[in-house]
């Protein structure tokens, strides 16, 4: 391969000329020869000077000496253009790019555009004072897809370090390793953008003004592993697919989202009217709690997941906002100690808890007293004490608080399964379950099924228990 210099073509890089010129033409002769272009270390505190865009339109490698020891400094371009911009000819395959910093002087243009660009690898360059890093446009008959980006550096970013414009449909494949992120959101994939693929390794968002990361068009597959958050002020993790969009499979796995503090919520699932479905959120430490003190927030959407062996460095941090069916929570662990559990209604899971029992008659009796049970897949089995208060009552014993209703099927089998197993009320007492209401206990005569009035109960207690299918 024909290493060529931008030198060769008379760039200078003093920071004073018009290099643009001088760096066109050499891109334009390595596209022809299939070259590869070098930046060799700009002046000490310098930079090689451009006043135009730099348009690449074939496949290439650019090669600098390193980012910090050469700089493309953008001079007087404006909002829209880019300093380096990858436009859709046709598709450009097999991009190189490593060894620079491109930046503006004013904060208006973004730094990179690819639009198109495919087969790309970009290592060590930085995005300085510029509104985006780098832009990604293409549709599905160009593409810009299969991208692998390494110890990428962003400062100075009024607007995301990576974009995926609205309306992107260029296909799928992107890899960010040990990428640092900053902006008003560190990577953006916007409304009716659609992509798969999206893997974020051992990357850093540092003060994000937003989101660290923010997901409203629709993608297949979003991975981050080992990745380190700087709580964004308003939601950090925000995957909320707008109206008609959709994120399927996600795994957020060894992460540190740290503290900034205030009312950021670490991961946000929904709230953008589109569907979130299948997620994995395992092996995070968390260092602040979100608001309401969920680590994650389910807005709306969020189906069919699983949060599990996070530890959260709070007292009062939670998995989630709610619980809900199909979301599985367990081995979680907070300041205090291990969380309580829910496994998401599933029919194979296990539940435990405790239930007051409380009047059921009508009578409006206090009842002392307490239970606990524990759920198997539809079979609960429940225990309970409770103590009666003094009363004329003579309405039906009826006590309420089960934690689940009573299957009410044709035979009504589901009224079975309970006992009393000890009582000072003098009386032989038979339990049937869900007969006056789906969650209740109903005292009865055993022999006869007579129900037992409150007043044969006054001042008694009764232990009782049983098991019911829900």
């Amino acid at each position: 391969m024909c290493i060529v210099s931008v030198r060769d073509f008379g760039a200078i890089g003093d920071g004073d000329h018009d290099d643009g010129p001088a760096i066109q033409a050499a891109i334009d002769h390595v596209l022809a020869t299939r070259g590869e272009l070098y930046f060799p270390p700009n002046r000490l505190g310098k930079s090689y000077r451009i006043e135009a865009p730099l348009r690449v339109g074939g496949p290439i490698s650019i090669r600098g000496a390193g980012a910090m020891a050469v700089e493309i400094l953008a001079a007087g371009l404006e909002a829209g253009q880019y300093v380096m911009d990858f436009y859709r000819t046709v598709r450009v395959e097999h991009v190189r790019l490593s060894g620079f910093t491109l930046r503006s002087d004013n904060g208006l243009p973004s730094a990179l555009h690819l639009d198109g660009a495919v087969l790309l690898s970009a290592r060590d360059l930085r995005y300085y004072n510029v509104r985006h890093g780098c832009v990604l446009e293409g549709d599905s008959s160009i593409g810009t897809f299969s991208h692998h980006y390494d110890s990428i550096n962003a400062t100075g970013i009024a607007g995301s370090t990576v974009l995926f414009a609205a309306g992107f449909q260029g296909g799928g494949n992107f890899h960010f390793a040990s990428c640092t992120f900053a902006g008003d959101r560190g990577l953006a994939i916007m409304p009716t953008a659609i992509t798969d693929g999206i893997v974020l390794t051992g990357c850093n968002f540092e003060g994000c003004e937003t989101n660290s990361l923010y997901v409203g068009g629709s993608c297949r597959g979003l991975t981050l592993a080992g990745c380190r958050t700087e709580a964004a002020p308003a939601r950090d993790v925000r995957i909320a697919p707008a109206a008609g969009e959709k994120v399927e499979g996600i795994a957020i796995t060894g992460c540190t989202f740290t503290g900034l503090g205030g009312a950021s919520t670490p991961i946000t699932l929904g709230g953008g009217g589109g569907t979130v479905r299948g997620f994995g959120i395992t092996g995070n430490q968390v260092e602040y709690a979100g608001m309401g003190g969920a680590f994650v927030q389910l807005d709306d959407e969020g189906e069919s997941g699983l949060i599990a062996g996070n530890r959260f460095a709070q007292a009062d941090t939670i998995p989630t906002n709610l619980r809900r069916p199909g979301v599985v929570q367990f081995a979680n662990e907070n300041g205090l100690g291990r969380c309580e559990e829910y496994w998401g209604e599933a029919l194979w899971g296990v539940e435990e808890g405790t239930f007051t029992p409380v009047d059921a008659s009508g009578a409006g009796l206090v009842l002392s007293g307490a239970g606990r049970y524990t759920r198997i897949g539809r079979t609960l089995l429940w225990q309970a004490f409770l103590q009666y208060p003094d009363t004329s009552s003579t309405a039906h014993c009826a006590i309420g608080g089960l934690p689940f209703a009573v299957s009410q099927d044709v035979l009504n089998l589901g009224r079975a399964g309970a006992s009393c197993s000890a009582s000072n009320s003098g009386l032989a007492l038979g339990v049937l379950q869900g007969m006056s209401a789906p969650t209740h206990l109903d005292l009865v005569n055993p022999a006869t099924g007579a129900a037992i009035a409150n007043t044969a109960m006054a001042s008694r207690y009764a232990y009782i228990s049983g098991t019911y299918m829900i």
